[in-house]
């Protein structure tokens, strides 16, 4: 049965000494493991290649544990992230919207200059309201 590479053992203990690697027979590819105050570990990832081949845990294995620790960042840093991410949303929403009105315009404008010559009887219409001139006269 493989063993994990010490270096990687020590360095997987260093992030948390309740961390673990074993190999799973099961699976027939390593597991990283938390332990638990009651029960066994519980898995938190598999190691494997790309394409689900078997390959040694190595630092990406690392890297990925500490992505899901939550106390590496502190609050204001991931405060911050999350609002400067909120805010490159709502800027975005914003563009879209104007984009979708504009459009939605753009329609409406057509369709009511349509709607309008068809009302006048004009083979084309004419987007433009035409004023006949009154007499300065009485009429009699």
């Amino acid at each position: 049965m493989p063993r994990p590479d010490r270096v990687f053992m020590k360095r997987l203990k260093a992030l948390s000494p309740k961390l673990g690697c074993n190999f799973s027979p099961n699976i027939e590819r390593f597991v990283i493991t938390h332990e638990r105050a009651v029960g066994p570990p519980v898995p938190i990832c598999k190691v494997a290649r790309e394409d689900g081949g078997f390959r040694q845990p190595d630092n990406r294995d690392i890297a990925f544990v500490q992505s899901g620790d939550l106390a590496v960042q502190s609050v204001d840093e991931r405060l911050k992230k999350v609002a400067k991410h909120m805010e490159t949303v709502r800027e975005q929403d914003k563009k879209r919207t104007a984009s979708e009105i504009r459009d939605m315009t753009k329609d409406g404008k057509i369709q009511l200059s349509r709607a309008i010559g068809k009302i006048q009887g004009s083979g084309k219409y004419d987007p433009f309201r035409k004023v006949t001139p009154k007499s300065k006269g009485k009429a009699f």
